[in-house]
């Protein structure tokens, strides 16, 4: 029986959004996956995608108990059986037979339809920038100084790209492979690409290359992603606001790889957005505390007035572990710590990682 540990396999997933454009999965048979902040509906996904006859999943004890038992038993009711053990913290899954000849009569309909005939378009989808995103693209202020602050010394590395479209060109630095200047210009003449363009190399400025090529299409998207965007429709996905986002992450795909073919050199794993600020690693221990509280109290007075967070300790500049109340542990929701992760990233522009702790790990912490 194959086992499964929900928590590490949810953080793995959280890091891989960030860090990886596709299969945030752990492995093929989790290629399908996708997770969710409510437990019980990530869960049922999370069974659902695996094809496995029998297996476990572990938890975390503050993980279990946030867990709907009844709805996963309801939702799975002609899938299999669940047996949840409340004392490992394990729910154990059993697929009936009926169940698994449906997985494969459905696997092998599959092969037999084609895919165009399921595919329904929509009508946005050949647009190449949805109106709204266009409209939140026209009311930035663009720049046209496009060169960095800070230039070094050294010999800059020329990497260039161009179509029918447009041209583009970059020039690198290379001892920290950070972007230092670029030029954007239309081939043909089409606004809606000057202006993407122009906003794209304003941005590119001072990012490392490898930043550049994994996340700067999805910092533009998040940007200009209109406020009255659904919530709870699963993962947004830049491409989906329209093909002028694949356009130019695939012109920054072939910047890449190019830069790394003249350079003659591995960038290894990007940890860029993870990087620390060095006015905060200069601050010590204590007053970190004292910046850190003040923006807590913020926080605990508009989220949890009736059961504030408590910060315990600071690991590595940006590891913050926090106590709760004994009252709050049966109705935490982990949505409260990623509330919390996104409004002291906001105010610190620091990405912090939050963590609770069990009143036993509190003493271990504390002699450390």
């Amino acid at each position: 029986m194959k086992i499964f540990n929900y928590n590490l396999l949810y953080n793995n997933y959280k890091n891989n959004l960030l860090n990886k454009l596709r299969a945030f999965g752990d492995g093929d048979e989790l290629s399908l996956w996708v997770a969710n902040e409510d437990i019980s509906i990530s869960v049922l996904n999370l069974i659902d995608a695996l094809e496995n006859i029998n297996f476990l999943i572990e938890f975390e004890q503050i993980s279990y108990r946030q867990i709907k038992k009844e709805f996963l038993i309801k939702k799975l009711e002609l899938e299999g059986k669940l047996i949840f053990n409340d004392n490992k913290f394990s729910i154990e899954f059993f697929r009936s037979s009926d169940a698994l000849q449906t997985i494969v009569q459905k696997v092998e309909n599959i092969k037999k339809i084609k895919i165009v005939d399921e595919i329904k378009i929509d009508p946005d989808e050949n647009k190449l920038i949805k109106d709204e995103y266009l409209l939140n693209l026209k009311k930035i202020q663009i720049s046209e100084n496009i060169s960095s602050i800070t230039k070094t010394l050294s010999s800059l590395i020329k990497i260039n790209y161009s179509d029918d479209k447009c041209s583009l060109s970059l020039f690198v630095n290379p001892s920290n492979h950070h972007v230092v200047e670029g030029h954007f210009s239309t081939i043909s003449k089409n606004e809606t690409i000057e202006i993407f363009g122009k906003y794209f190399i304003n941005l590119i400025i001072n990012l490392p290359i490898d930043e550049a090529k994994d996340h700067l299409l999805i910092r533009i998207e998040y940007i200009l992603r209109p406020i009255k965007t659904v919530e709870g429709k699963g993962i947004i996905l830049k491409h989906t606001a329209g093909k002028i986002f694949k356009y130019f992450q695939e012109i920054i795909n072939s910047l890449h790889l190019e830069y790394i073919s003249k350079n003659n050199v591995k960038l290894g794993v990007n940890f860029y957005d993870y990087k620390i600020p060095e006015d905060w690693l200069q601050l010590s221990t204590d007053e970190k505390f004292t910046v850190l509280k003040q923006k807590i109290d913020v926080f605990n007075v508009e989220h949890c007035k009736e059961c504030p967070l408590i910060l315990v300790d600071i690991a590595d500049s940006n590891r913050l572990f926090f106590s709760l109340e004994d009252k709050m542990l049966y109705r935490f929701n982990n949505r409260l710590f990623i509330r919390l992760e996104k409004f002291l990233n906001a105010s610190l522009n620091l990405k912090f990682e939050v963590y609770y702790i069990n009143r036993k790990d509190e003493n271990i912490l504390r002699t450390t």
